[in-house]
């Protein structure tokens, strides 16, 4: 077989995949306030606060204040991040789809405050595949430095 008609195979299965990927339903959210988020599968495409796995542990986002004005912080820096939507909103809890900027892959990410937490909890999860190359994992950093930074210009 000729290199191109490989090239050519791997760019179509690709371009396929991401078509499917981005088709797939949005997972629904993890259940009630009260209850944990969905622990990661043993791919490496996961990170969770509450996950008791080290490998996809990540701190949940702490804060002062009342929880709902922690909640329109994080729903604040959530919207200046790009090819992002939220898919729910139920005061307590944000269930939002990222896009990758090649390919358009879906990651899920889920926020939830437990009654009487002063911590957000997080889940981000790579719809489909194996790796993430640390993808989550980076987002789900970028979002608490953005959330500590809005915190710092917004004191209570």
């Amino acid at each position: 077989m000729k290199w191109w008609r490989l090239v050519f195979l791997l760019l179509f299965l690709l371009l396929a995949g991401s078509c499917v990927a981005t088709r797939m339903a949005s997972p629904s959210l993890s259940g009630s306030p009260n209850a944990p988020l969905a622990p990661c599968p043993a791919s490496p495409n996961c990170v969770c606060s509450e996950d008791p796995d080290p490998a996809h542990r990540v701190e949940p986002l702490a804060f002062t204040g009342p929880a709902t004005n922690a909640m329109a912080r994080l729903r604040t820096v959530i919207r200046a991040q790009p090819r992002t939507r939220i898919v729910s909103d139920h005061g307590d809890s944000l269930q939002v789809e990222f896009r990758t900027r090649f390919l358009r892959f879906v990651d899920d990410v889920e926020f939830r405050i437990p009654p009487g937490a002063q911590v957000i909890q997080v889940r981000s999860a790579s719809r489909v595949g194996y790796s993430d190359l640390g993808v989550n994992r980076r987002r789900v950093e970028q979002i608490r430095e953005a959330f500590g930074q809005t915190s710092a210009l917004n004191p209570p």
